[in-house]
């Protein structure tokens, strides 16, 4: 399968709708067939002559985002669009972690360290304990102490966490059950991090109210891109927590660069 975003060119111009390509050949007699997918493909204007003879394939065996965590086997939900070696790498990896889930640590009605994010998605993904205006879009979400709702700040504006919503969500939305789906870590290896936790929070989280234009959009807009370099610094940190090499942790970083700049 070969997936295609709608940003920020079309595969058929003027068409707002996401394509996917299917091939496909018979298996043998009731031998079970293996998906392989591309990434999510996002491409420009100048891409699109040579865009079908650069697809690059990875298999999604094992990677299906189940009912609670990816791979769990319980329900197919959302099948991962991988392309290939390294996303899968990353993903066997997030796997490995998903012991513990988001949704394990929030929202019990005794927990009250809020914060913020947005549903919907571009080319960036935004959370800030409170964000700089209301709208129907923001979703808040609470934890029961503040360096586990400092921790979900930085990933959710994190290329890794990014990279995930590409994968396994429709490149618009970003509802709360694919985020309650994400590995999240042991309140033992947290506050072993507190401080760098903390300190890296306060750096993204100034930043992208540095980086807000009120005036912008219906009810203002971030210039996340701004805030690149801080943001490299959180997923060079996510990298060590969930066991990513030093080639997995760039690949993150510079995952979709062409666009999201």
């Amino acid at each position: 399968m070969a997936l295609f975003g709608t940003r920020p060119a079309k595969i058929f111009p003027g068409v707002e709708i996401r394509v996917m390509i299917f091939l496909g050949k018979k298996d043998e007699p009731k031998k079970r067939g293996t998906i392989f997918t591309t990434e999510a493909i996002k491409f420009t204007s100048d891409m699109r002559s040579s865009l079908l003879q650069n697809l690059s394939f990875e298999s999604t065996e094992g990677l299906t985002l189940g009912k609670e965590r990816i791979g769990d086997g319980l329900e197919d939900v959302s099948l991962p669009k991988v392309g290939n070696s390294i996303i899968r790498n990353i993903l066997l990896k997030l796997k490995r972690e998903s012991s513990i889930v988001m949704k394990d640590r929030i929202n019990k009605p005794e927990f009250n360290k809020e914060m913020e994010f947005r549903k919907t998605g571009g080319y960036w993904l935004n959370a800030l304990e409170e964000m700089p205006y209301k709208s129907t879009k923001i979703e808040v979400v609470r934890f029961e102490n503040p360096v586990e709702k400092d921790f979900a700040i930085l990933l959710i504006n994190s290329s890794l966490f990014y990279l995930y919503w590409s994968t396994y969500g429709n490149l618009r939305d970003l509802p709360r059950s694919l985020l309650e789906k994400f590995p999240f870590p042991s309140m033992e290896k947290l506050n072993q991090k507190q401080k760098e936790i903390h300190e890296l929070n306060v750096k993204v989280s100034e930043c992208l109210l540095r980086s807000f234009l009120p005036e912008t959009g219906r009810v203002g807009e971030f210039r996340t891109a701004k805030c690149r370099d801080v943001i490299d610094l959180i997923d060079d940190f996510l990298g060590k927590i969930y066991g990513l090499d030093t080639a997995e942790t760039e690949f993150v970083k510079r995952y979709d660069s062409h666009i999201r700049c």
